[in-house]
């Protein structure tokens, strides 16, 4: 009965979320030839954007025993055509947004079986793909999800990084399921939390917020997609006591004047990830939240979410010669070290490149899995 998901004017308990994720499942696994293909497990498509339908079908790909793959909504029609053809999916998962964008083309580069809430497309599907509405899908018997293997992929999630063109990252179910206890246990996590989700599915920041909370027991508050503007006072309208977010978004707040003085006093913890922190974001944070730690953590898409980081203490630790937060340590079971060009450790106080170690290192590529 505890609150899983608040989103969308909506609040889901857990066993609520349990009989859409199930139903979602079942229907998954009656598709024809649904299973594993050269020993690796299915793949689903999530084309969502972030809410209560998104979160359901990650949950239903993880329950029926098969890999998701978010894709971002902002994806243009070509883009989406390539991912769905790199991913071979076994299905598609669509949100009301995610349906829209289901045209005559991407309907004819989609596998067998779409799920979609909200209307249907206004296109007819071609030959051979069931279009089927979420709504209708029938009640499921609540049964465990399918059992995987530590080295099978839990999701793949696509990156440009500095080269322009979608890069499938591979995480298996060994990294995410250390991920998870470890971060849960890092920052103190409980079932009392309230906690924000301000990412797309497409970020891998969205893994910590949906998993890690759901870990504690907590509940996931869904930042409105149009609402980066409002984010102080949905913190402050939802009794948030967990911000997750990039710092730019704390900066967007400082800019338009909303980040006061003691304006968030009930949140304890606010995770900071995914770009560089400034100094004075964190002087204006410390104010608004004056009873809140701050963690800044780090990590690439390759090492599952976040690798390193630290508690931000007084004074703020800096990067020597920048005026923004250092990304602190390795987080346990990482490890990191700063290497030249050839791999070999370079002397302290050296530039060099950051080599990163450990279970959350990616199985690879796609082109490699």
């Amino acid at each position: 009965d505890a609150g899983a998901i608040a989103g969308q004017g909506d609040t889901v308990t857990y066993g609520h979320l349990a009989d859409r994720a199930g139903r979602l499942a079942a229907r998954l696994k009656a598709a024809a030839g649904w299973g594993r293909r050269d020993g690796r497990l299915p793949r689903v498509g999530i084309l969502a954007s972030r809410g209560i339908d998104a979160c359901a079908g990650v949950l239903a790909a993880s329950w029926a025993g098969a890999t998701y793959v978010p894709i971002g909504l902002k994806s243009p029609e070509e883009r989406i055509i390539t991912l769905l053809d790199a991913c071979d999916c076994s299905a598609v998962i669509a949100d009301a947004a995610g349906a829209r964008l289901l045209t005559d083309r991407v309907l004819s580069a989609c596998p067998p079986l779409v799920i979609h809430s909200g209307p249907a497309p206004r296109t007819s599907p071609p030959d051979g793909v069931d279009l089927a509405a979420a709504a209708s899908l029938p009640s499921a018997v609540i049964t465990p999800p399918e059992s995987i293997e530590a080295d099978d992929v839990a999701y793949i999630i696509f990156t440009s990084g500095t080269t322009g063109i979608p890069t499938g990252v591979v995480i298996s179910a060994a990294s995410v399921r250390h991920y998870i206890t470890m971060i849960t246990g890092y920052l103190g996590l409980g079932s009392d939390d309230r906690v924000l989700e301000s990412c797309e599915l497409n970020f891998d920041f969205s893994v910590h917020n949906m998993f890690a909370t759901w870990e504690a027991g907590a509940a996931l508050h869904i930042l409105p997609a149009a609402g980066a503007m409002n984010a102080v006072k949905f913190a402050q309208q939802s009794g948030l006591t967990v911000w997750n977010s990039v710092p730019s978004l704390a900066g967007m707040s400082r800019q338009l004047k909303v980040l006061q003085d003691g304006c968030l006093p009930g949140l304890r913890l606010t995770v900071f990830g995914g770009e560089q922190l400034p100094a004075g974001t964190v002087a204006a944070w410390q104010r608004a939240a004056p009873n809140s730690a701050i963690y800044n953590l780090y990590g690439p898409a390759e090492a599952t979410v976040f690798c390193l980081g630290q508690l931000v203490t007084s004074p703020v630790p800096l990067t020597p010669g920048r005026d923004v937060v250092s990304i602190g340590t390795p987080l346990p079971g990482s490890e990191a070290a700063v290497v030249d060009g050839d791999g070999r450790p370079v002397p302290a106080d050296t530039l060099g490149e950051l080599a990163s170690g450990g279970v959350q290192v990616a199985v690879g590529y796609l082109v490699d899995a």
